[in-house]
């Protein structure tokens, strides 16, 4: 099979002619960092599959568990080596495509895809949510598979299971990308508020006690760090969570402390940014801090060494729909997508501020929410949604 290099070069010289200087350019840049991002990727899944396989010859964990998981990571890196990438020409721009199944599988970054690998999308065409789980019905709310106050969502990159914080029950439910119940944990979970995903280790930050707990991606408890307070590694109401693998850090919101509190990958303290009134959530790329906050602006950038590169005011015909936001995410084209608790809506804007779109009303029908809180894209592209009281659910649109 010819190699990706190959065949995109192959592609790039039989439309020389006819493409533009300006989009040629833009056709080898998205070349490179696909390489780049394939030879990551690859580095990335032979050292966690050797990680596995080192676990499952020490003998102390679920044999079933860790098979599956090493059979995972086998198939996905043959894909990986076995990509094909084709190129589609047309007079007015370049077209990256994917093979659409081989794309959800290959999404296990959880970074954002390039522009030009997916088409815009269309949020005014949205529609009815897909599946709606968690609700209490005449089930009692500690049930498994049943919320009370659901939250933050991480998804593992590695079968895509969802790890869903469920506040007022005091632990992490799972889920399978079915929406079928896993498991639970709840060991030294008191009001888990924020989690993230990162090399097999589940970061919970905990509104009960201040603290931020990890956990092993099958719910056993490693090891906490923080108590409330103001200084160093201390916590004041900590909330939304993320980490950058590439820069080994770990960023975590503080409503209580008006600030971005910055840990290295080994919990040790790094930095702060300060005078972010109301942090609720921040959200990394490959070379951005995004931050979102109940302040006007609502969304601040800023680089990894914390120099601030913009601030996003919405703005537009409904721009005052976000009254108090709770979480929000990125989504393909760097628009905006933001849960509001007050507005009971999702909130779409572009990088530049420009209200775009808003779906859901304060309704318990579905398609409609009740305070929606945590918000997350799967490798699919669905956007996936809690909402809390009386409907304490989650929906995927």
């Amino acid at each position: 099979m010819a190699s990706i290099e190959a065949i995109i070069e192959d592609n790039f010289l039989s439309h020389t002619k006819s493409v533009s200087s300006e989009i040629r350019n833009k056709f080898k840049r998205t070349h490179e960092v696909l390489q780049e991002r394939e030879a990551a990727l690859l580095d990335k899944l032979q050292k966690l599959e050797d990680e596995w396989t080192e676990r499952y010859s020490e003998g102390n964990e679920n044999k079933e568990f860790l098979d599956q998981n090493l059979a995972m990571f086998d198939a996905r890196i043959k894909e990986l080596e076995n990509r094909v990438l084709t190129a589609k020409h047309s007079y007015k721009n370049v077209v990256l495509e994917w093979d659409v199944e081989l794309e959800k599988k290959l999404s296990v970054t959880g970074d954002i895809h390039l522009n030009a690998m997916k088409q815009r999308r269309d949020y005014k065409k949205l529609g009815e949510p897909v599946a709606t789980f968690g609700k209490h019905r005449n089930t009692p709310e500690s049930s498994p598979g049943v919320f009370c106050y659901p939250r933050a969502i991480a998804l593992n990159p590695l079968n895509n299971f969802m790890y869903i914080c469920d506040v007022n029950n005091k632990r992490v439910q799972v889920f399978n990308k079915y929406f079928e119940f896993v498991f639970q944990f709840r060991e030294q979970m008191n009001f888990p508020n924020g989690i993230c995903i990162n090399q097999n280790q589940v970061y919970v930050t905990q509104d009960g006690s201040n603290i931020l707990t990890v956990y092993s991606t099958e719910g056993k408890y490693l090891q906490s760090v923080g108590g409330k307070g103001k200084n160093e590694l201390e916590f004041n109401e900590p909330r939304g969570i993320d980490c950058s693998t590439e820069m080994n850090r770990i960023y975590i919101a503080e409503k209580g402390n008006d600030r971005i509190h910055c840990l290295n990958s080994d919990l040790t303290f790094h930095s702060f940014i300060d005078n972010i009134f109301g942090a609720k959530d921040v959200k990394l790329t490959s070379k951005e801090v995004f931050v979102l906050s109940n302040s006007n602006p609502c969304v601040s950038i800023f680089t990894y060494s914390h120099q601030l590169i913009r601030e996003i005011i919405p703005r537009g015909e409904d721009y005052r729909l976000v009254q108090y936001p709770s979480q929000f995410v990125l989504d393909e084209d760097f628009n905006f997508l933001i849960s509001d608790y007050n507005s009971h809506c999702i909130c779409v804007y572009s990088y530049e501020g420009e209200f775009a779109y808003k779906f859901g009303k304060k309704e318990v029908e579905r398609g409609n929410f009740i305070k929606p809180a945590g918000i997350t894209i799967c490798p699919e592209g669905r956007i996936i949604v809690t909402s809390s009281n009386p409907n304490h659910c989650v929906q995927i649109f």
